[in-house]
């Protein structure tokens, strides 16, 4: 299982955020809108929850 803060040492020395058993973080853009859900199971999605945030924010280009 992946730390949490094994990502926030890796990231604050290398701008990296990896850890054991925690796939690659890509790097957020708007195109990707690349995002790392972290749970028992963490996995990178892109543009999650698009539909949610339409709906919220129906103005908001994200």
């Amino acid at each position: 299982m992946f730390s949490i803060r094994q990502s926030w040492v890796s990231f604050a020395c290398t701008g990296v955020p990896a850890a054991d058993g925690l796939p690659e973080w890509e790097p957020y853009t708007h195109e990707s809108g690349a995002t790392m859900l972290l749970d028992d199971n963490s996995e990178l999605v892109h543009h999650h929850d698009q539909a949610l945030m339409s709906l919220l924010a129906p103005d908001y280009q994200c």
